[in-house]
């Protein structure tokens, strides 16, 4: 075994020691906090990819993905992809299932200033969204959520941008809903899901906190009925919210000097540079491709004439196609 071997093992090895000390610090925070009421061990971080300085692991479900308080949480998957997204090298789709049928043609809404139509079916939302601190009544409970500029005590309101595709229409729960793909042009805390819910006006399924109450403000405008119709009970019936991570593309630039040798006495011979690629991850565990099975999802008749009378057929078992051939 060469010295870089070695070296390499131990920096594995601190490295995994860190992560778990780190992780039970933030878990015990918590606790005393009265944030959380339960242990949480990590009992996976299975190596899903491996490349030079590129690593992909299964996400443990309670390690967040944002990044509030980075002195706190430092172990954040944004903190460690946030030069890719700044540089435009990281692609995010996600699939939702939001209340009501976008872009129909008894869609009273899509009329805000902050969507562009690019079709019937393709939806494009700019709206700077910020912080506020929000009292729920009659519970003494302060939260920060993301709020749309248009609120009076939005703080720091950044710019942030949407593309909305309808895939298909139908009923959740016997309640009118679209089945949408989300592809985030920029990667703000919680955009998808107050640019559905106020700059959309479809409101993803199963998110109790993005609902009427925190955004209930003269300045606000809703652009449609939905919030007034939507029997709020059935979000709360749902085992999770109808928000998916279906598939990331990461673009690796060809911006650093490669070793090809274990001897750390190498020349500079042994140096090249690695061409730039794409890798492209999908999840395997996807709930939306059997959603007749497990969230009462039904297609009718009128929603699907709606959806031929648009010139669209695409379904959940072509997503993959769909991806490839429309979005961008």
């Amino acid at each position: 075994m060469t010295i870089s071997n070695i070296v390499s093992e131990v920096g594995v090895f601190l490295l995994r020691i860190y992560v778990l000390v780190v992780w039970n610090i933030i878990i015990l925070y918590q606790i005393l906090r009265k944030r959380r009421d339960r242990w949480i061990h990590i009992n996976d971080l299975r190596v899903v990819h491996e490349n030079q300085g590129f690593l992909v692991i299964n996400k443990h479900p309670e390690l967040l993905i944002n990044c509030t308080t980075p002195w706190i949480n430092c172990l954040t998957l944004q903190m460690q992809i946030r030069r890719a997204f700044e540089n435009k090298e990281v692609k995010k789709y996600y699939l939702a299932i939001v209340w009501g049928y976008v872009g129909s043609f008894c869609d009273s809404g899509l009329s805000s200033s902050f969507v562009k139509h690019e079709s019937k079916l393709v939806h494009h939302i700019q709206m700077s969204i910020g912080s506020f601190r929000y009292l729920w009544p009659n519970t003494g409970r302060k939260q920060k959520i993301i709020v749309p500029i248009t609120h009076p005590e939005c703080y720091r309101p950044r710019e942030s941008l949407t593309t909305v595709i309808v895939l298909d229409y139908g009923k959740l729960m016997g309640e009118p809903a679209t089945h949408i793909l989300l592809i985030p042009e920029t990667g703000r805390r919680h955009q998808l899901r107050v640019h559905c819910a106020i700059g959309l006006g479809h409101p993803i399924a199963g998110d109790t906190t993005y609902v009427r109450r925190p955004f209930d403000h003269p300045n606000i405008v809703y652009l449609n009925d939905i919030y007034t119709m939507h029997n709020v009970n059935l979000d709360y019936k749902l085992k999770h919210m109808m928000l998916h991570a279906y598939t990331m593309k990461i673009k690796l630039q060809a911006n650093n000097k490669e070793k090809n040798s274990d001897n750390v006495c190498a020349n500079k011979d042994s140096y090249k540079l690695p061409e730039e690629k794409e890798y492209q991850f999908q999840t395997n565990n996807n709930p939306f491709f059997n959603l007749n099975d497990a969230y009462l999802w039904q297609k009718d008749e009128e929603s699907e004439k709606m959806m031929i009378s648009m010139g669209q057929t695409t379904t959940p078992h072509t997503l993959e196609e769909y991806i490839m051939n429309n979005a961008y």
